[in-house]
């Protein structure tokens, strides 16, 4: 078995309720503006993350192509246009429940959780209302270039046993087990229920383009 075909078996169930998770549906489908900025601030904090430790356990040819810190500024640049700006207390809040990774192969299975996320983030963008500053999700990411190249190098690295697929998946478990305790705490701080219709900066027809 392949070490993407294990890591997508082994995550199955995980993936599934991160997929499923409240927060999600809040902003895909619901409108809440502040459970898209949550999403946004929880995959800032995987960025960096992935940013701090990518010297370390990606190849220098790769991270020509892998480059976490071009993420976060498009990240950045989303978040500060949200109504109430980059809430920059969010990290301190959260940082201490992201996943410990200690290993280049457990690394491997983190940025296999961030490289797919952003894979069906391009979908999600084409769905949210056209005022919401998505410029991350809709070309920030370049996931179709990211994504067939993170997976042929996952594979050749597996291959040369440079990495351990069980710890990989290991990585991949810790990574999604991380951002569904984020967003759960999220929403344990959440205002409420109703959705925000909340107006853009410099944009007063935003409640309206929601509808």
């Amino acid at each position: 078995m392949s070490v993407l075909s294990e890591v997508r078996a082994i995550t199955r169930d995980v993936h599934q309720s991160l997929d499923d998770h409240p927060l999600l549906v809040r902003f895909m489908s619901q409108g809440h503006i502040e459970a898209y900025q949550n999403f946004l601030q929880t995959f800032s904090l995987f960025e960096r993350v992935a940013s701090a430790k990518a010297a370390k356990y990606i190849d220098a040819e790769d991270l020509k192509v892998l480059d976490y810190d071009s993420w976060g500024i498009f990240l950045q640049s989303d978040l500060e246009r949200l109504p109430e700006g980059d809430d920059f207390s969010f990290a301190e809040r959260y940082t201490h429940l992201l996943p410990d990774i200690r290993t280049r192969s457990e690394f491997w299975g983190l940025l296999y959780v961030l490289e797919g996320s952003t894979l069906g983030g391009t979908q999600v963008a084409a769905t949210l209302p056209k005022d919401w500053p998505s410029e991350f999700l809709r070309r920030g990411t370049q996931a179709k270039l990211r994504w067939p190249y993170f997976c042929r190098r996952l594979g050749e690295l597996s291959n040369a046993g440079d990495l351990l697929n069980e710890d990989v998946a290991d990585g991949a478990v810790k990574a999604f087990n991380a951002m569904i305790r984020i967003f759960d705490a999220c929403l344990k701080v959440s205002s409420g229920d109703k959705p925000r219709r909340a107006t853009l900066p410099g944009n007063s027809e935003a409640a309206s383009d929601m509808d």
